[in-house]
C-alpha cells in the first residue's frame, strides 16, 4: 500500500458555485455516485471562470454570460483584473471585491455596475485618464 501525503485543500479542489447548477456529482467509495451541493453561495469568478489565473475581461464575460438572469453574487478576488473594452455587471449580479483586487480600466472603456457593488478596500480601481466606472451611486459601498 502506498503512503497517503495530505496537505492543504486548494480552491480547485472544491466544487465551487458556477451560478448555473447547485448540484455536483463524484464518485463515492462503494463504485457508485453521490450528488451533493456545490461550495459557497458566492461565484469565486477567478477560479470558475479564470482557471485560477486569468484576470481578464474575458473571464468576467464568460461568468456575466453564464449566469444570465439568475440572481447571484460575483466575489472578485484579489490581484489586478484587466479590463480592455466596455462592459456592464447587470443589476441581478451583485459584486464583492476582495481586498487586495485591483480593477484596471483601459483609457476610453467603461465598466458598469447595474447592481450592488461591495467593496472590502478603498483603492479597488485603476485606470488611466479617460477610464470611467459607471452607476456607482449608493451601490453599497463603505464609506471610505
Amino acid at each position: 500500500m502506498g503512503t497517503i501525503q495530505r496537505g492543504k485543500i486548494n480552491r480547485a479542489d472544491l466544487a465551487l458555485w458556477d451560478g448555473g447548477t447547485k448540484t455536483t456529482t463524484r464518485p463515492d467509495s462503494t463504485s457508485g455516485t453521490v450528488t451533493e451541493l456545490t461550495v459557497g453561495e458566492d461565484i469565486d469568478v477567478l477560479q470558475v471562470y479564470g482557471s485560477g489565473t486569468n484576470r481578464t475581461l474575458a473571464t468576467l464575460s464568460n461568468a456575466v454570460q453564464r449566469v444570465g438572469s439568475s440572481v447571484a453574487c460575483f466575489l472578485i478576488g484579489t490581484g489586478t483584473w484587466l479590463v480592455t473594452d466596455d462592459i456592464t455587471i447587470p443589476s441581478n449580479i451583485s459584486c464583492r471585491i476582495a481586498a487586495g483586487c485591483t480593477l484596471t480600466v483601459t483609457s476610453g472603456k467603461v465598466l458598469t455596475f447595474d447592481g450592488p457593488v461591495y467593496v472590502e478596500n478603498p483603492t479597488w480601481w485603476s485606470g488611466d485618464a479617460g477610464a470611467v466606472l459607471t452607476n456607482l451611486g449608493a451601490q453599497g459601498f463603505p464609506n471610505y
